[in-house]
């Protein structure tokens, strides 16, 4: 039995456990003061906060302001920090701040998914699944994308849940597209048996099943 499915009933019992991380804390003035002064002075990591905060709805402390988020993920990200990279990817994807624009998402989730950012590594592989006005449909990419995600073995903890059910997600994209009857369709089906054969060399379980699953 593949990994995955003995830990799902484990996932949803453990995840329980855990209380899901709250936003609506407002950040107190002097805290915010503090990212601020730091954000000036060119910390990306003050940066990527601060533009947590004005991309936030409940935070009393700092009015909702894509556009200022946009500016602070934009700083930290060209400094190459892999959560500013993918958040502003996520606006660009979800036009927020910023006209949607999925070349621009590719761009920056690939910087941080090639940083090993799980979340970045998954969207990725949503965004090739399906055709966009300026991202084409591309199974090969998706494919890695998605199985680089469940390769990933995340340590739950109460400030990663999200992340730890990715593997998962991921596993079960992958296993659904690679079932679809447009994918059987595919002229890439050659190209992905053997991304799939080389990362099965690697010793990844997933990879190997699948590449079987191909092959039958």
């Amino acid at each position: 039995m593949n990994i995955f499915k003995k830990i799902t009933l484990f996932t949803i019992i453990t995840v329980s456990c855990f209380p899901l991380q709250s936003f609506a804390t407002d950040t107190p003035k002097t805290e915010i003061s503090s990212l601020e002064q730091k954000a000036n002075q060119g910390s990306a990591e003050a940066q990527y906060d601060l533009g947590q905060l004005y991309e936030k709805t409940n935070n009393k402390g700092v009015s909702q302001d894509y556009f200022k988020a946009v500016e602070l993920y934009t700083k930290a990200a060209n400094q190459g920090l892999a959560s500013a990279q993918y958040s502003l990817g996520k606006l660009y994807e979800e036009s927020r701040g910023v006209p949607q624009d999925c070349a621009k998402a590719v761009e920056w989730y690939t910087k941080a998914a090639n940083q090993g950012l799980i979340e970045a590594q998954y969207s990725l592989g949503k965004l090739y699944e399906q055709n966009h006005s300026n991202v084409s449909q591309d199974y090969v990419k998706a494919v890695e994308w998605y199985t680089k995600a469940a390769n990933q073995k995340i340590v739950l903890n109460k400030e990663n849940i999200t992340s730890y059910l990715i593997p998962q997600n991921s596993y079960n994209k992958l296993k659904s597209l690679l079932s679809s009857s447009d994918f059987k369709k595919s002229q890439d089906i050659l190209k992905i048996k053997e991304y799939l054969k080389q990362d099965c060399l690697n010793k990844h379980q997933n990879s190997c099943d699948f590449y079987k699953e191909l092959n039958n």
